[in-house]
């Protein structure tokens, strides 16, 4: 069974090493694919010939064979090797007649262009001329290839941007006789007009399987075509959508040709964007493009292509995205909700400006605006969807969109407290109200901050004499509701005494007690909480002292006064939030109203108990930090010197006092117990210690309260 098992495992393992062996051959043969290339020299024994090999990657790898198949090493003395970023030329001399082999790994290109011819005669291309251009735009060309060895050659004329024509279109292909003029017609009709064009005139032979060729470059020159000149496109609609912050372009109904593509350059605020290539469908010849948040000046520029490649020159036009002195330009609310049936728009130096406006899927309607100022559209009670659109100068209009709500409702502002004509000694007060959760509350023109819900409880300091206060609350459509009142603080007037008066007379809200009948105990059943706290730690602590590291010590003073803080702040908490849960009802408004000054203690102890809440999230996290120190140490901590040596005499006194307890009469000096004893030192059970007369058993061999022996 043991031998089976053995052998199966064996065949597992040589099953697996076979399979590993088979991917690797089967990656490198992927990774790998050499080929090879035929070159065939025929020339004169001993003469030379090239190779030159063009790629894009330049991971290749190369190895050359002779005519006996024998390996040519590169860069030896008859054959150099040169590589450059995509081609690789093999120049071998003094090279045997023959079959030549070339090997190559292309790597990662896709394909290689493998090229080889012998060293000849040169070709020579001379005479070029350029001729006059007929009615069909043919250029006239002439020119001259001459080798010695006669023979006839093909040619192609190519037409480029740069002299190394890297860029070039193939206009004429044909041949010609070695010695003689060659004349042909290149037609022009599908070049565009340029500035810089070269004419490049390639002739070339093939022969034993190899190609021998000649170049020449003619000098740049410009280029006007004259048969239809692109002309720029006729006009093109810009429509700018001033809500959303884009421009529409619409070449439809301007387009001079059948154009297969345009192109839409923008520069926003002289800042040149990518352009946008479009192709032409049936989808229409309108173009949305995003501008950026801020942009003022655009510049947008539409060029055409046709089917042929021709290019029409650029109509460019400006846009502007604000105002500009002496145009026409037209302002909106910054809201769409208003506190009107009529919505107001803002404008400035009209000249018989037309403004269309559209409401919801009524008929649209034609306004004329002449100078500055306010034009007002009615829009009805509710919401409604409205459209202004208007055209500026050069076919470009503005657009916009917006849903209109009407809001003719000023917002709520309620004031709990009634503070108008009263005269205080504090320097400072608290107003407490509520309003909208998404108006603008403002104190004398400055705004102030607020809840989320829209309740808010300001502290308004006071100055000498009468103070003014002005607060308004205002939404988002403009409507404003105002409160106003005035105080007067006199540090000698007539200021209320009783601020501190509990609200004998009102329930919470809550419960059928007082609202405020725990108020002015506030403070006392704080101070009672904190003492019962420090003494019990103090007792949880002290007690059995002696008997405990430090750390335990420290352990159990923290868990004690977390357990009482925690304790405090839920008790706290809830009446808290009982207090605040009462400050928001119609109760305590009505309070407000009728006793502002008992009103003002109730917020006071609220306010006391909400810092109450904060040192006792402080003693918690102190109390805690505490017990993860006294867990989490590392070592043992001994007791400091000055709580032992306190111990040490605590202890010693507790024992005297417990022994005193036993024997009360040994409270009394010796010399009371030497009066009454003098005559008796042994009478009895007792006898008298004479170190320090005090009173012991007659069988005690030490004195209970010196420790000396007594005899």
């Amino acid at each position: 069974m043991s031998k089976n098992h053995i052998s199966l495992k064996g065949l597992g393992f040589l099953i697996v090493f076979v399979m590993c062996c088979t991917l690797m051959l089967f990656s490198i043969d992927v990774c790998a694919e050499v080929k090879e290339k035929n070159v065939y020299y025929m020339d004169k024994e001993g003469g030379t010939f090239y190779i030159s090999m063009m790629y894009e990657k330049s991971d290749i790898k190369l190895a050359l064979k002779d005519p006996d198949d024998n390996e040519v090493q590169l860069n030896s003395a008859n054959v150099e090797y040169v590589q450059s970023e995509s081609t690789v030329f093999i120049i071998v001399k003094n090279a045997k007649r023959g079959q030549w082999k070339l090997i190559y790994d292309k790597g990662s290109n896709d394909e290689l262009l493998v090229q080889a011819y012998a060293e000849e005669e040169p070709m020579v291309i001379d005479s070029l001329k350029f001729g006059s251009m007929d009615a069909d735009n043919n250029l006239h060309v002439s020119f001259r290839v001459t080798q010695p060895d006669g023979r006839n050659f093909n040619y192609e004329i190519r037409i480029g941007t740069d002299e190394n024509m890297d860029d070039y279109r193939v206009l004429k292909k044909g041949y010609g006789y070695e010695g003689e003029i060659t004349e042909t017609e290149v037609p022009l009709k599908d070049v565009n007009t340029y500035d810089k064009y070269y004419f490049q005139i390639i002739a070339y032979y093939d022969r034993d399987n190899m190609r021998y060729m000649e170049t020449l470059v003619s000098d740049p020159f410009s280029y006007t075509n004259p048969d239809g000149a692109p002309d720029a496109i006729e006009d093109f609609k810009v429509t700018v959508d001033m809500i959303t912050n884009s421009i529409d372009v619409d070449i439809s109904e301007y387009v001079p040709w059948e154009a297969k593509s345009y192109c839409i350059n923008i520069k926003e605020d002289g800042a040149e964007q990518d352009p946008v290539i479009v192709i032409r469908s049936d989808g229409g010849d309108v173009t949305n493009i995003q501008l950026k948040d801020g942009t003022k000046i655009v510049e947008c520029s539409v060029t055409l292509q046709n089917d042929a490649g021709r290019i029409s020159a650029p109509l460019t036009k400006t846009v502007y995205l604000t105002g500009r002195q002496g145009q026409f330009w037209m302002n909106l609310p910054e809201s769409d909700t208003i506190n009107s049936t009529n919505y107001t728009i803002s404008y400035e130096n009209a000249l018989d400006q037309a403004v269309y406006t559209k409401i919801d899927d009524k008929r649209e309607e034609e306004i004329v605006l002449n100078g500055g100022g306010k034009h007002l559209i009615p829009v009805g009670d509710t919401s409604a969807q409205l459209r202004i659109s208007y055209q500026a100068d050069d076919n470009i209009w503005y657009v916009y969109d917006t849903i209109v709500t009407v809001d003719v409702i000023p917002p709520e502002l309620k004031i709990y407290e009634a503070l108008n004509g009263i005269v205080t000694d504090d320097k400072n007060i608290v107003l407490t109200g509520k309003t909208d959760a998404d108006a603008v509350l403002t104190v004398n023109g400055n705004e102030t901050e607020k809840n989320e819900d829209g309740s808010f409880s300001l502290e308004l300091d006071l100055a000498d004499g009468l103070n003014n206060f002005d607060i308004k609350s205002t939404d988002g459509a403009g409507n404003i509701s105002t409160y106003a009142f005035a105080i007067t603080y006199s540090k000698d007037g007539q200021a209320p005494t009783d601020v501190d008066a509990d609200l004998d007379d009102l329930g919470d809200g809550s419960s059928k007690g007082k609202a405020g009948g725990f108020g002015k105990w506030l403070w006392l059943v704080a101070l009672i909480f904190i003492v019962a706290m420090v003494i019990t730690t103090f007792l949880v602590i002290f007690i059995g002292i002696k008997k405990r590291t430090l750390n335990q010590n420290m352990f159990r003073g923290g868990v004690v006064t977390c357990s009482f803080a925690i304790v405090g702040f839920i008790a706290d908490l809830i009446y808290y939030i009982t207090r605040r849960s009462f400050q928001n009802s119609e109760k305590y408004i009505d309070l407000s109203a009728t006793n502002i000054h008992e009103a003002y203690s109730y917020l006071s102890i609220t306010r006391l108990s909400g810092w109450l809440l904060v040192f006792l999230i402080l003693f918690i996290l102190a109390s805690a930090g505490v017990i993860l120190f006294a867990k989490l140490s590392g070592r043992k901590l001994g007791m400091p010197g000055f709580i032992k040596n306190a111990t040490d005499k605590a202890t010693q006194k507790a024992a005297e006092w417990k022994k005193q307890r036993e024997e009360p009469w040994n409270m009394q000096t010796p010399e009371a117990w030497s009066e009454q004893n003098q005559n008796d030192s042994t009478e009895g059970d007792w006898k008298i210690c004479k170190h320090c007369g005090a009173k012991n058993r007659k069988a005690a061999k030490f004195c209970i309260k010196c420790g000396k022996p007594s005899d």
